[in-house]
């Protein structure tokens, strides 16, 4: 018997740059970073009698279309989820967990494919590719944003990210935030083009060179300022400048001195960075107590991990 175990990161996503098209040039360039918590872990196990356990929509649809691309017999692989990142709060999980079936299964046939061309065959990338590239990659990722509605983001920039640079996670309890259905009709909106310059600028000139050049105090002033600023482009559709939930985070962070503050795609999870630890462990000890759940994590340069295992 054969066990494959893949083992990918989360991540956080720092923002949609042009996501309406009212600026000239691309749509949707994205800037984003992997995270070592909270892991997707799947075993696939072959051979193997069908199983899915848990059963999870998207899993059954990644086995459709590994039938349907590459004539795969899934009914001879079961498979395992151990575990995966919160569904619907802005940590990626659903790009994370099928990429991570996807390219178990493949591992189990001993088929090399490529993770892009499976996020393609899955039907990832209509928007960011930010989750393919930190599951291929980690790193501090930015795309390239889409020349049409059909294209797959290419990878503009990856950056590796300093590992000292803690990061806390915190999600309000029982809030998520839109599925991929609802994301489409938020997208149908609008904003001033002079925030999508302004956030390009911020970026580029601060926020990237922040990181390679591992000054944490202007990468934290940049992020926020990035954060305001993509914030604004979807105030319209998000009522704010973050949505309600994340907003009541946001200010609590800071109230508490964190920084690098910011809310993760669509929320309701926001994020913050220290070079302290134990000063983020101690939010998180303060934001426990008042019902919200905290991920203490690290930066992840590495991306997905594949293992297999025999019996």
């Amino acid at each position: 018997m054969k066990i494959v175990r893949v083992v990918a990161p989360a991540r956080v996503h720092f923002g949609v740059l042009n996501p309406f098209g009212t600026a000239r040039g691309r749509k949707y360039l994205c800037v984003g970073l992997g995270v070592k918590e909270p892991k997707t872990i799947v075993e696939i196990e072959f051979p193997g009698r069908g199983e899915i356990n848990p059963e999870i929509p998207e899993v059954k649809d990644v086995l459709n279309r590994l039938w349907y691309v590459y004539e795969i017999d899934v009914d001879k692989v079961n498979i395992r989820i151990v575990s995966h990142a919160p569904r619907h709060v802005g940590l990626g999980s659903t790009t994370q967990l099928k990429l991570s079936v996807a390219l178990g299964v493949c591992n189990a046939y001993g088929r090399n494919v490529d993770v892009v061309e499976l996020a393609k065959v899955l039907g990832r990338g209509q928007v960011s590719g930010v989750g393919t590239y930190v599951f291929k990659y980690g790193g501090l990722v930015i795309d390239s944003g889409k020349t049409s509605e059909n294209s797959f983001p290419s990878l503009l920039l990856r950056i590796q990210f300093p590992e000292d640079w803690h990061v806390l996670i915190v999600i309000p309890e029982g809030s998520r935030g839109p599925d991929e259905v609802e994301e489409q009709v938020l997208f149908a909106s609008s904003c001033d083009p002079a925030l999508v310059y302004y956030a390009h600028f911020v970026l580029f000139n601060r926020l990237v060179p922040s990181v390679i050049d591992r000054e944490f105090e202007e990468f934290a002033n940049a992020l926020e300022e990035l954060q305001v600023t993509v914030g604004k482009m979807f105030s319209n559709v998000q009522q704010g400048v973050f949505r309600k939930e994340t907003a009541n985070i946001v200010e609590l962070l800071k109230r508490l001195g964190a920084r690098g503050v910011g809310q993760s795609s669509w929320g309701p999870a926001a994020y913050c960075f220290d070079v302290n630890k134990k000063f983020l462990q101690e939010i998180a000890e303060k934001l426990r107590k008042e019902g919200y759940e905290c991920i203490m994590t690290e930066p992840d340069n590495v991306g997905a991990k594949v293992f297999i295992i025999s019996r």
